[in-house]
């Protein structure tokens, strides 16, 4: 199945936009004062800019699988330097959500191989601290969802935690006390509905976040395709394969040789 339904769609919406307001893509091309910077799982049902019924140029994303801050994730540290030191804004949410494979996975007693398991290794840690909880209060183990609840709202506290303690999150706090703040959420796609895991369940103040400081190869597939979206109309353009020089045949010898040769 190709992706032209996709391309048909994009025009379509921004036909849609400069009939609603002509002068939309102009502002957009401008340059962007977005409200907050959403850290929020790569789920596809999880897309932050409709869950908030926001618009583009008011969110600021980072997403990833199971929406975790990693201490030596360099993608991850530059978006939030970015946010806080460019940008200015003042609010950061790490949004997690009920249902999430991720942190599902992360739960089994066999954690899967790859890169994909060495990334939910960091989300671990809330499922242990949720074990020791129920115990400390007595608790038998809960039904598989509902523990797997309690586990996702641990690891968007154990995520702020991590955030708090990122270098330019202390420093911005250095210069503006409390600024930036941040917020840990969790979506239920269940309902629709976010639910604050609010400062006192997070335990994240300025004081304290200083404290804690302490897949099988297939011929062609996946396909890839190159796309660039223009701000001042809103459409997309393809860049096709002729143009970026890469098809499957040749990504596949690409990557042999760089095996061959020891390159990473």
């Amino acid at each position: 199945m190709g992706l032209d339904d996709l391309l048909e769609r994009n025009r379509t919406w921004a036909a849609y936009m400069v009939a609603q307001d002509p002068e939309y893509f102009i502002r957009h091309a401008g340059g962007q004062r977005p409200r907050i910077l959403w850290i929020g799982c790569a789920d596809s049902r999880v897309p932050g800019e409709q869950v908030l019924s926001s618009r583009p140029g008011e969110l600021f994303v980072h997403r990833n699988i199971a929406n975790i801050v990693s201490y030596n994730d360099v993608n991850l540290a530059a978006v939030v330097q970015y946010a806080v030191e460019h940008l200015k804004v003042q609010d950061i949410v790490v949004c997690g959500h009920y249902g999430c494979g991720g942190v599902r996975a992360a739960c089994q007693d066999r954690v899967v191989g790859g890169y994909i398991g060495d990334w939910l290794m960091i989300a671990g840690w809330a499922k242990r601290w949720v074990e020791e909880r129920l115990k400390k209060e007595g608790k038998e183990r809960l039904s598989d969802e509902d523990f797997l609840d309690l586990v996702v709202e641990e690891n968007v506290r154990l995520q702020v935690k991590h955030l708090s303690a990122l270098s330019m999150i202390r420093e911005a706090w250095d210069h503006q006390p409390g600024v930036p703040r941040l917020h840990g959420w969790c979506y239920d796609i269940r309902s629709g509905h976010i639910k604050v895991i609010d400062e006192t369940e997070t335990g994240v103040t300025p004081a304290a976040a200083a404290a804690a400081t302490d897949a099988a190869h297939q011929s062609g597939v996946p396909r890839l395709h190159g796309w660039c979206y223009d701000i001042r109309s809103g459409h997309i353009k393809v860049i096709d394969e002729t143009e970026t020089g890469v098809t499957p045949a040749a990504a596949a010898a690409a990557t042999d040789a760089a095996h061959q040769s020891g390159d990473t």
